[in-house]
């Protein structure tokens, strides 16, 4: 947690969702996103975003306090490079957020080819250790890490849940009814994917 603000980035930012609550908090926040149409929509809500990659986009040394990057690492052809260009980008002890999936979680194990996050469009897959390794590679000292938990409403659950006894499927369907425990929500945490946060080095 900053104690204050100051100017962020979040690269790969999509619609912006991310950068609507950076420039709530009082934070100065920009976004880059390759996806024109995406660029578009953040834009069209008023937010600050070039569409372009960050390499591309060509921007000055030392210009952020944070650059975010959610999701994001997995899909990159050269994530190192990436990472070394964040780097040079960030003010002196600046901060660099970033989350991805976890392949050596139990839920990745449990689930092997099912593990949902084994997909095409995702190039690489990063345990904690290698990523703390690239990072540091890249001159930044890891400061924190945390695994992402979510939030579930019953209903969904129970949807998801394939009890194949209709009768069981249809009391606890009435349980829950009853109790109206339909928009409840349950948070639970698979450790599938996580957060890291990292700081750069001052040389």
């Amino acid at each position: 947690k900053l104690s204050r603000r100051g100017t962020l980035l979040d690269v790969g930012c999509y619609g912006g969702f991310f950068l609507e609550v950076a420039k709530d908090r009082g934070w100065l926040a920009f976004g880059i996103e390759p996806s024109h149409w995406a660029a578009d929509y953040a834009k069209s809500k008023g937010l600050k975003v070039v569409s372009s990659t960050l390499n591309e986009a060509r921007l000055s040394d030392k210009l952020f306090d944070v650059v975010a990057m959610w999701d994001v690492i997995e899909h990159l052809f050269n994530p190192k490079e990436t990472l070394l260009e964040i780097n040079r980008i960030l003010k002196p002890g600046g901060i660099l957020a970033l989350s991805t999936h976890n392949p050596e979680s139990l839920a990745a194990r449990i689930l092997g080819r099912r593990y949902p996050f084994i997909m095409r469009m995702h190039l690489y897959h990063f345990t904690p250790r290698v990523l703390k390794q690239m990072l540091g590679d890249a001159g930044f000292q890891m400061i924190k890490i945390k695994s992402n938990g979510r939030k579930f409403r019953v209903s969904y659950l129970m949807n998801r849940f394939k009890i194949r006894s209709y009768f069981i499927k249809k009391i606890l369907s009435g349980l829950i009814k009853y109790l109206r425990l339909d928009s409840l929500k349950i948070y639970i945490n698979f450790k599938d994917t996580y957060r890291i946060y990292a700081k750069k080095l001052e040389m």
